[in-house]
């Protein structure tokens, strides 16, 4: 299963069929002059990898919780047992 990262990794953001409309094209800038974490720009790889990382531990984090919701469920279901509910 390919994840969101990938699917935009499929197509370069400079390909879009948007942009291929603006007049005199695109060169990878948002704005001509002005570097940052543009498209086609030095910091954009740098960023995609440090979000993709953020989802990653995010990912693990949920799957931590999902873990402790059902061993308290779990928990709850026995005291439940042992009450006579």
């Amino acid at each position: 299963m390919m994840d969101m990262m990938d699917y935009y990794r499929q197509q370069p953001f400079s390909q879009s069929p948007y942009l291929q409309q603006i007049p005199g094209g695109y060169d990878g800038a948002i704005l001509p002059g002005v570097q940052g974490a543009f498209p086609g720009g030095p910091g954009f790889s740098n960023q995609l990898e440090r979000l993709e990382r953020r989802v990653n531990r995010l990912d693990r984090r949920v799957d931590r919780l999902e873990k402790q919701m059902n061993q308290l469920d779990r928990r709850l279901r026995r005291v439940e047992r042992q009450l006579g509910y």
